[in-house]
């Protein structure tokens, strides 16, 4: 178990799954595919990371980096 606090909150990494060097490199390669596109989505990157790590959640708070500051 890993846990870690950054800007107030806590990131929890329980048993984590290794992956091959090979599935990290397919991730990286879905990943720049979708960035590579003009209009790509938030949507699509979170589905992406989902799709790598099963378990991953985000919580969309409706504020970019900007507002947050």
């Amino acid at each position: 178990v890993l846990t870690a606090i950054q800007n107030g909150f806590i990131d929890v990494v329980c048993e984590s799954t290794r992956r091959s060097m090979n599935e990290v490199n397919e991730f990286f390669l879905e990943l720049e595919g979708i960035f590579q596109k003009k209009d790509f989505t938030k949507a699509e990157v979170i589905g992406s990371i989902k799709k790598f790590i099963p378990n991953f959640e985000h919580e969309e708070k409706g504020k970019n980096l900007d507002q947050k500051m």
